[in-house]
């Protein structure tokens, strides 16, 4: 063989060896994409882990907000008024405070809102931001519940009357379940209200 086809085998030789084949480029490309996706698969992971925290978080500060906001109106209130349907005790107290002004604590059971309304002209308008996602209806969990004198004696809305509920209550016990979106399963926070202006036993004749 001459020295120029020795020389031309080399050069085509050299070439060969500088570059890459399709499979090689295959083999990099398919582990590149699966580094790549595993690295994003555990970013979203962490990102929507930290968004499900920080959604509970500020769920459970509306939800402390709200209970202290009840406690405050409930403690000071001059005096409950009784409802026209006993069946709604569970989600709603109303009551009238000390400057003649009537409001309501109320869980809407189809919307599951809960907000705090004022009597207006005849008619309820709303006096207070809303808490979305409450579950108390749905799990079958009172929003309100009222005791007489004795810290254990319940009253039970279904065996008494509205005026029962209204003038024998001297505590009452107010559970909130929300569910945080997006966020973990519903938490359930409480708190017990005594009422202030309202004697011992309550009324006379409770």
């Amino acid at each position: 063989m001459s020295l120029i086809g020795r020389l031309r085998r080399l050069r085509a030789g050299r070439r060969t060896d500088a570059g890459f084949t399709v499979v090689e480029v295959t083999i990099v490309s398919a582990l590149l994409l699966i580094v790549v996706t595993t690295v994003s698969g555990v970013l979203v992971s962490l990102t929507n882990a930290e968004n499900r925290s920080q959604a509970l978080v500020n769920n459970q500060e509306l939800v402390r907000l709200k209970l202290l906001d009840i406690a405050r109106d409930l403690r000071s209130a001059a005096t409950l008024n009784p409802l026209s349907d006993v069946t709604q005790y569970p989600y709603e107290v109303d009551f009238t405070a000390l400057d003649g002004t009537q409001y309501r604590w109320r869980l809407d059971t189809t919307t599951n809102k809960f907000r705090r309304d004022k009597l207006v002209s005849g008619s309820w308008t709303q006096a207070s931001s809303e808490l979305v996602n409450i579950t108390n209806a749905a799990t079958g969990v009172p929003v309100f519940r009222f005791y007489r004198a004795s810290s254990n004696l319940e009253i039970d809305p279904s065996t008494s009357t509205a005026a029962d509920v209204a003038n024998c209550a001297i505590r009452v016990h107010v559970t909130i379940t929300s569910a945080s979106y997006p966020g973990p399963k519903p938490f359930t926070s409480e708190y017990d209200v005594d009422l202030r202006n309202r004697l011992p036993a309550g009324i006379a004749g409770c």
